[in-house]
């Protein structure tokens, strides 16, 4: 009786023994919870892994506010009003480039920071500032004016960054195919590069120096493929576009900057995204 007793005790204690030290076999049940859990947290990190592979890397741009319309009270190219007497009223004014453009008699924007000297290099002509940090364009000034063939290649980054807002009939910096009444010239419009550069002078190359559109990072007109350029209206284009102007394909056509979703400017007819 007392061995087994003392067999009881032996037992029992093994038992608790091995509970403390994890080592007694889990019930069918426990088991399969335990290999789930293994499962989730294998799918979990695998999920999670998956997800940091497929982030995508956004340019190191901020956007403007959005603009419902245009406002009395502010900036000339957004203010409703025909502020050079030119007869073209805010994005249809080939001198604006974006809604804080607050000079519309002339290709310099007006805008705080904007235009100011680079060191012979130019940045996104489009992005409201100074500076590549925010756009990643950086082209010597020989590559606009067509005095140098080498060096003007741009990263993607530039092309991604400042292609989508650059006006139409324009390259990314400043060079742009400019209508007056009489002609259409392209020609710098870059206010660092041809600071007396007007409507009126487009057939001065002293003024306004002839240019090429950078192939690369453009966004050209073409009247008779109803694409207006600056200083056209849809009145001006071809009797075959029916008064109506072809937009590139990531604008969508307006009338005016009411007309267009999100951060986007009415331009020449298209709601061109706006970046600052």
């Amino acid at each position: 009786m007392r061995a087994t007793f003392h067999l009881i005790l032996l037992v029992l204690g093994l038992t608790i023994s091995l509970s403390a030290l994890g080592l007694v076999a889990c019930s069918d049940e426990t088991a399969g919870t335990a290999t789930n859990n293994a499962a989730n947290n294998t799918t979990t990190n695998n999920a999670t892994n998956n997800a940091d592979s497929d982030v995508v890397v956004v340019p190191d741009v901020a956007v403007f506010p959005g603009f419902e319309g245009c406002d009395p009270l502010g900036p000339q190219c957004n203010n409703c009003k025909d502020d050079d007497g030119d007869g073209l009223i805010d994005g249809f004014d080939p001198h604006c480039i974006s809604p804080y453009d607050d000079n519309e008699s002339s290709f310099a924007t007006g805008i705080p920071g904007d235009n100011v000297s680079n060191s012979g290099f130019q940045d996104c002509f489009f992005d409201g500032n100074s500076g590549s940090g925010n756009d990643g364009c950086r082209i010597p000034n020989g590559c606009i004016l067509g005095t140098q063939t080498t060096g003007c290649e741009q990263t993607q980054r530039c092309i991604d960054s400042c292609k989508p807002m650059t006006r139409q009939g324009c390259d990314c910096f400043g060079c742009c195919t400019i209508c007056n009444k009489t002609m259409c010239k392209t020609v710098v419009v870059n206010a660092q590069l041809a600071p007396n550069c007007t409507l009126e002078a487009l057939d001065d190359p002293a003024k306004c120096p002839p240019c090429t559109l950078n192939e690369g990072c453009s966004t050209p007109c073409d009247p008779e493929q109803c694409a207006l350029c600056p200083g056209q209206l849809p009145s001006d284009l071809p009797e075959s576009c029916g008064g109506e102007a072809s937009c590139p394909s990531h604008m969508a056509p307006c009338a005016t900057t009411a007309d267009c979703e999100g951060n986007a400017y009415c331009s020449l007819g298209c709601c061109m995204p706006i970046y600052l």
